[in-house]
């Protein structure tokens, strides 16, 4: 993921153009783009600087999965005041006491499926075990939960619609489609969405 990043900047001026190219391609007025904030990007930028960039681009949510979960939560608020969604990168179990405190409601919260890195293998009792922990610690609390690491296709979709998931996040897979094509991109999105409408409410 961070190597197609850097392959991307190299034909942008900027994260304002490459937020803004991403926002021209939605297609359906809820399709959400979300901007993936690493901690050199977001630290160069600055807090209000990255807001204002994404406001700019008409980006609607901010990721920022190398900041502590402490630090996205303090980012969550500031995102939220000025219309922005924060996506809160969860991995660490010691973190979930943290949901049940959050200083806002209906949080969006992306969580690892397994300890491994981006394009590993899914595990679905893993995942689901990951999805249950998260429900427990929100303490009944309505959140929009993702799952994403391992999660390459619809196959992967399908094995999330016994848990409590919303949405499934597509990253490595993905990023080869886009390295094909367009025509990749589309077959990938069609046939994860036919899945994601076939078994359930799991969006991706």
């Amino acid at each position: 993921m961070q190597a197609a990043g850097r392959q991307g900047a190299a034909a942008i001026s900027g994260p304002h153009e490459g937020l803004r190219l991403a926002a021209l391609q939605r297609r359906e007025p809820d399709q959400a783009v979300v901007a993936l904030a690493y901690r050199h990007a977001a630290e160069q930028l600055g807090r209000q600087g990255l807001l204002q960039t994404c406001l700019d681009a008409d980006a609607d949510a901010v990721l920022m999965p190398e900041h502590s979960f402490a630090e996205q939560i303090e980012a969550a608020t500031a995102a939220r005041r000025v219309g922005l969604e924060q996506v809160l990168f969860i991995h660490l179990e010691k973190d979930l006491a943290l949901l049940r405190d959050l200083p806002f409601a209906d949080p969006v919260v992306y969580v690892q499926s397994a300890d491994l890195q981006t394009g590993g293998t899914f595990d679905p009792a893993k995942a689901r075990e990951r999805v249950t922990e998260l429900r427990d610690a929100l303490g009944g609390r309505d959140a929009h939960v993702l799952v994403g690491f391992g999660v390459r296709g619809p196959d992967e979709v399908e094995l999330l619609v016994d848990t409590s998931a919303d949405g499934a996040v597509i990253g490595t897979t993905l990023v080869a489609a886009a390295g094909e094509g367009e025509h990749a991109v589309r077959t990938l999105v069609g046939d994860v969405r036919r899945a994601a409408e076939r078994e359930g409410p799991v969006r991706a």
